[in-house]
Order: C-alpha cells, then sequence, then structure tokens
C-alpha cells in the first residue's frame, strides 16, 4: 500500500494542475485517470466536492457549538432549578417550624383566656364579698350610731 500526500496550494484550491503533481501522481493515476482528472469537468467536479465538504464541516461546527452552547444551558438549568428546589425544601421546613409555633401560641392563649375566666370570677366574688362588707359595715355603723344616740339620750337623761 502507497501513502499519497496531497499540497494544497495557499489559495485553498485544491485540484489546480502543478507540474510536480505529474511527477507523483504518475505511478498512481493511469493514463486515462490522468487524462479525466487534467479535464475542466472533473477538476471542477472535484472542486464542488472539496467545497462541499468544507460547508459540512462549518454546518457541522455551528452545530456542535449549538450543541455546547444547549448543554450549557441545560446544566444551567438544572442548577437554577436544583436550587429553587432547596429554597422550596427550606420553606416547607420554615412552614413546619411555624405551624409548630402557632400550636404552641394557641395552647397559651387557651391556657391565658382559662386564667381569665378564673380571675374574672374572682374579681366577681371579691366585689360581692366586697359589696357584702358595704353591706355589713353600714349596718354595723347603723346599729352602733343608734346604741351611740341612745347611750347619749340615757346620758342626758341621767345628768338631768
Amino acid at each position: 500500500m502507497r501513502q499519497v500526500i496531497i499540497e494544497v496550494p495557499a489559495e485553498g484550491i485544491l485540484l489546480r494542475k502543478s507540474g510536480r503533481a505529474d511527477v507523483w501522481l504518475k505511478p498512481l493515476i493511469g493514463p486515462v485517470e490522468k487524462a479525466k482528472l487534467e479535464s475542466h469537468i472533473y477538476l471542477t467536479l472535484m472542486n464542488d466536492k472539496v467545497q462541499s465538504s468544507l460547508e459540512i464541516n462549518l454546518i457541522s461546527t455551528k452545530m456542535m457549538k449549538r450543541v455546547s452552547f444547549s448543554e450549557q444551558l441545560m446544566q444551567d438549568y438544572q442548577v437554577e432549578a436544583d436550587n429553587w428546589k432547596e429554597q422550596y425544601e427550606s420553606f416547607q421546613i420554615d412552614m413546619e417550624i411555624l405551624e409548630e409555633s402557632k400550636y404552641t401560641l394557641e395552647q397559651q392563649v387557651r391556657v391565658l383566656t382559662s386564667e381569665l375566666v378564673v380571675e374574672k370570677a374572682s374579681s366577681n366574688q371579691a366585689g360581692k364579698d366586697k359589696n357584702l362588707l358595704e353591706t355589713s359595715f353600714s349596718e354595723q355603723l347603723s346599729k352602733a350610731s343608734e346604741e351611740i344616740r341612745e347611750l347619749k339620750a340615757l346620758l342626758s337623761e341621767k345628768e338631768a
């Protein structure tokens, strides 16, 4: 098996006849093939194929860039989704803590309401006791005043 190296001129046209190409292509290509290679139509066809290959490579490169960009976007979106999920879970924990606090506060409100009812009942009883004491004191004061009057009257009678 032979290895063939094709030199490409700086202008970028791959199949252009040069004096050097004749030298190393002679042993590889028969006279009929050489005639085809030298013909303008065949050279144009080969040039079109190379141009198409280059365009395909360019399109492939662009597509690979798009795929790479899309993959990067997917990774970024995945990171963002993970962050949202973390925040959601954190909020769930916060909600549970707040619900526990709410339950504790509701229990405290119930206890304070019970104590308030007891205090109101005690206050009402104290008010009633105050009224009874005032009434009793008033009655005792009236009796004492009456006794003082009677004693004064008795004393006045004895002095007279």
